[in-house]
């Protein structure tokens, strides 16, 4: 591990304590760099990482370079090294009466797809409303836990050196790169009384910040995005597996559409919705929409019992104005902007073409003896999250708050995965 004095500069600086930020710090670390990341909230995946479905997709309908990066995100090998909880069950795209769609375009794009006769689809989900008509089967795509997933990048990252500071909201009006180089980001003074140094120094920094990325690059002073707030809201019900693969209409170049799919926790979840708002951190749950997921839930899986309903949440995606990934450098300083719906399927990808584009900027980083120590299994864990009672739960001598509604659920109920801790 780097054994550099406190005061040196890392070499690298991620700003965002998302998954894509998490995703970024594990890759630079495990690279040998000294690295740190700066989150302005109290609790890492606070925000679209704290909100999102947990579904890995195979990009079927992604833009140029998040496909490629999906593609280069080896998702199962990492759940298998630090033993994430995950279901591999591909997913089904389906045509109802009420939507437009083309499976035949959804067939050529995903290697291995197979096409399902209406006859076949009931086979394969005998819950699924008869008013299907058709479907694709898409192979590889899986179900993990997704707050699991995207805390496993912070404590694998950790484990091998890498510093995290929360309560650092990083201010882009007085942080600066020097003449010589080096970047100083500075702390806004919010909290007279945090422990957290005033300014760090880095030799490159990564801004991964989701929903203030535009924000936030005024300290780089170039932007060719516009961060656009998109609103997805999800309703969750308490329910034995009644449909085994997650079920999804045909994609549009807006949006992946409303999904239907059971979590690990013996949940049913209906959502999201795709609505684009001005605010950056409006995540309040709108009864109307509510009742539309649920009608259509009921709808596309009629066994379901709406007595069942256990929660709803609302998540906000970082969309801009580009439909593609924006990762963008310049000045020792990497921009990873407008990484929409597909961040945690895509993380490690992006972490590993992130420390690509860092190494012209870096001398060559030290040799190190990477450390891999698995996950609690989730038994454990919802043990010790029953017997704290403060929402958290410990991982190899660290705190972390358990953020993601869908397995805070589940792990409250000890439904599906939890029901043997």
């Amino acid at each position: 591990m780097n054994t550099s004095s406190a005061d040196d500069p890392y070499d690298v600086i991620i700003i965002g304590g998302g998954v894509v930020g998490l995703a970024v710090l594990r890759a630079a670390t495990l690279k040998g760099w000294r690295c740190a990341l700066v989150e302005r909230e109290s609790d890492l995946l606070e925000w679209a990482s704290g909100s999102n479905s947990g579904i890995v997709c195979t990009g079927v309908d992604a833009a140029p370079l998040e496909r490629t990066l999906i593609q280069n995100s080896n998702v199962r090998q990492f759940c298998h090294e630090m033993n994430v909880p995950y279901r591999d069950c591909g997913s089904l795209v389906c045509t109802w009466p009420w939507e437009d769609g083309d499976l035949d375009a959804v067939l050529h794009e995903s290697l291995g797809a197979q096409r399902l006769t209406r006859e076949e689809v009931r086979q394969w989900e005998p819950h699924l409303s008869q008013q299907c008509t058709g479907a694709v089967h898409i192979p590889g795509e899986m179900v993990v836990d997704p707050w699991l997933f995207s805390i496993a990048l912070a404590v694998h990252a950790k484990q091998n050196g890498a510093t995290i500071f929360t309560q650092f909201e990083m201010d882009p009006d007085t942080s600066a790169q020097g003449e010589d180089g080096i970047w100083t980001i500075q702390r806004k003074q919010t909290d007279a009384a945090s422990l957290n140094p005033t300014q760090l120094h880095a030799r490159t920094v990564v801004n991964a910040t989701g929903l203030w990325t535009d924000l936030v690059q005024l300290a780089n002073g170039t932007c060719h995005w516009t961060a656009q707030p998109r609103r997805g809201q999800y309703r969750v019900y308490s329910s034995p597996t009644l449909v085994q693969r997650p079920i999804q209409p045909v994609p549009t170049d807006r949006t992946k559409g409303i999904f239907v799919f059971s979590t690990l926790y013996d949940q049913l979840v209906v959502g999201p919705t795709a609505v684009d708002q001005e605010s950056r951190e409006d995540r309040s749950v709108d009864p109307s929409v509510s009742a539309a997921l649920e009608q259509l839930a009921l709808r596309m899986v009629p066994p379901l019992d709406p007595l069942s309903h256990v929660g709803d949440y609302v998540g906000l995606r970082p969309g801009t104005e580009h439909r593609d990934y924006q990762i963008s450098v310049s000045h020792n300083w990497i921009a990873c902007a407008s990484i929409r719906s597909t961040g945690l399927t895509a993380s490690l990808g992006i972490g590993r073409y992130v420390t690509q584009l860092l190494e012209p900027m870096l001398d060559p980083p030290s040799s190190i003896q990477i450390q891999t120590t698995p996950l609690p299994s989730v038994s454990q864990l919802v043990h010790d999250y029953h017997q704290r009672r403060d929402g958290r739960v410990e991982i190899h001598g660290t705190c972390y708050r358990v953020t993601h509604p869908l397995t805070r659920f589940g792990w409250e109920a000890r439904t599906g995965m939890a029901a043997d801790s």
